[in-house]
């Protein structure tokens, strides 16, 4: 229940504190006045999206904030798992600046927008024209179809069951084409595999080892001619070169003592000495190494053209990155028995999230069975009170062989409706009006309310497109509706339905030469009955015209 709506700079409204109490609640006033004003407030701090809508002074923030008394203990738990101060006075905030910036509070600590969302849920309840529209819709038949059978809840751990189970049959079927494409590569992989591992490559440099080779086998009677030639000049015969160099260290020997540049040459060629006698015996060495005589440098070629034709074939640069394309060919197989395992786990849980969503659906369909023709009831025993005196309202329930998304199950729920005795009830969408609709909506709503609710209401031009005995009746059951259910606030245009409120706001405009403001007053008796009399005169108000005001006043006290 709304305690108190506190509304500073918001639209034309500077500010207001309106307060609220049980019963019905009327808002009436000329169009434009800034009724709506009061319903977008309410609407903020019930988590919609804030546009920037200019504040009437744009230099200081806009400052929505209600009290509501709620002692459901489920919102008590909500708030405690929150984190939030747990009372049943329930104190919400918002703060709101250009450009479309926005600050929450719940209990006087910052909140998030989700969070408020959430919390509406047990606080208020609104109902627009828009709501009427709705339905023509067959998701919301089975929304009110649910609220009426208190199985709302159960609902809705089906929607998250069925979605689980979608998710879960998804992936186990992406992973089943997966495997079943690897199934197909698999012969192909595992050939490659083989065919790779079968010639043993030693390492990434095997191929420029093995070309190495190739070249020293075709160069090797070159190198050895060369090779021999060093070792004759070097050491071959008495004017080879170390024999000369022997020379002429032993003709600088007797004076290398004199200086230091003596020792330094004498040093000099005796390194020489020692290099070229080295390089004679790795000479001899390399030589002796090549030996053409019955050697065969086929196998070499065979193995390189081999590697070549897999590096070809395999679009691999080298050897590095053939052997690493065969540890993926590895990996592969390793991967494809890691996801049939994981596909008999996901094959498990979707059996799993099927059973449960199986299960839920079931006991759905038999609660909404049950309520079914009760709701039927219900409408029938509300229809009368809202002009509907000949009517027929039918719930009509399908059940499907498998589970629907969202919080359906096994049902498709269509409402049929005639106004018309002697006709066949038929779809919404085909026979019901405007009016019709609107009518419809408030006997649903009364119908589908549980009695321990304790949130406000609130109907935002509900009675659009009635007038006369019909708007009495509409007047007649809203106020029953209050008077049972604690809080409703009405946005209304018709002095019939105004006439039956426990309290009476109207809402005006003032102005000035530069600004224009909206005031909402708190009627007493005597102001009242004159705005009434204004609504029904639809000019300066007579006396026969306050007369009819305070029979209608009168008609809702007996």
């Amino acid at each position: 229940m709304i305690k108190t709506l506190s509304i500073r700079n918001f639209g034309i409204i500077r500010a207001h504190d309106i307060h609220f109490g049980s019963g019905l609640h009327v808002i009436t006033g000329e169009t434009g006045a800034g009724k709506s004003l009061v319903l977008g407030a309410l609407g903020l701090l019930m988590g919609e999206r804030y546009d920037g809508q200019p504040a009437l002074d744009p230099d200081h923030k806009c400052v929505i904030e209600a009290e509501f008394v709620n002692d459901d203990p489920d919102l008590g738990e909500w708030l405690h798992e929150q984190g939030f101060e747990r009372t049943d006075l329930i104190l919400l905030r918002r703060e709101l600046s250009a450009p479309a910036r926005s600050r929450c509070f719940i209990q006087d600590t910052p909140a998030s927008l989700t969070q408020l969302r959430d919390i509406s849920y047990w606080l208020i309840d609104i109902c627009g024209q828009h709501d009427a529209r709705e339905l023509k819709s067959a998701r919301i038949h089975l929304e009110y179809l649910d609220e009426f059978a208190q199985c709302r809840d159960l609902a809705l751990q089906y929607k998250r069951a069925y979605a689980d189970w979608q998710r879960t049959e998804r992936r186990h079927k992406d992973l089943e084409e997966r495997i079943s494409k690897m199934n197909r590569d698999h012969a192909l992989n595992h050939f490659y595999l083989d065919e790779i591992q079968s010639i043993g490559i030693k390492g990434p440099g095997e191929l420029a080892e093995l070309e190495l080779q190739h070249r020293l086998f075709e160069q090797s009677k070159n190198i050895q001619e060369a090779l021999q030639q060093a070792i004759w000049e070097l050491d071959g015969h008495e004017q080879g070169l170390i024999n000369r160099t022997n020379l002429l260290q032993r003709q600088i020997r007797p004076f290398f003592e004199l200086s230091e540049e003596g020792k330094d040459i004498y040093e000099y060629y005796e390194q020489a000495v020692a290099a070229l006698k080295e390089a004679v015996l790795l000479a001899g060495r390399w030589s002796d190494s090549f030996s053409s005589e019955g050697e065969d440098p086929q196998p070499i070629l065979d193995r390189i053209d081999k590697i070549n034709q897999l590096l070809l074939k395999h679009q691999a640069r080298d050897l590095a990155e053939l052997i690493e394309k065969s540890k993926e060919m590895e990996q592969r197989s390793v991967f494809a028995n890691q996801d049939l395992e994981a596909l008999e786990e996901l094959k498990a849980k979707s059996k799993q999230h099927s059973e449960a969503a199986t299960r839920l659906a079931q006991s759905l369909d038999q609660k909404r069975a049950v309520a079914l023709p009760l709701l039927e009831q219900a409408m029938q025993h509300l229809m009368p009170s809202a002009g509907f005196t000949n009517a027929r309202f039918a719930v009509v329930m399908q059940r499907s062989d498998d589970l629907l998304g969202d919080t359906s199950g096994y049902n498709q729920v269509e409402f049929k409706f005639t106004a018309n005795p002697g006709q066949i009830p038929a779809s919404l969408q085909k026979v019901a009006s405007g009016g019709e609709l609107s009518r419809l909506t408030l006997c649903l709503r009364t119908a589908c309310r549980p009695q321990n609710d304790s949130s406000a209401v609130v109907f935002d031009e509900i009675d659009t497109g009635i007038s006369g005995q019909t708007a009495l009746g509409i007047g007649r059951l809203l106020k029953q509706m209050a008077d049972s259910r604690q809080q409703i606030v009405l946005i209304t245009h018709l002095p019939q339905i105004a006439a039956a409120a426990n309290r009476h706001f109207k809402v005006s405009k003032s102005s000035t030469s530069n600004q224009t403001i909206s005031v909402i007053e708190d009627l007493d008796a005597e102001a009242r009955i004159h705005v009434l009399a204004g609504m029904m005169a639809g000019t300066e108000a007579g006396e026969p015209a306050r007369q009819q005001a305070e029979a209608l006043i009168k008609f809702y006290l007996n």
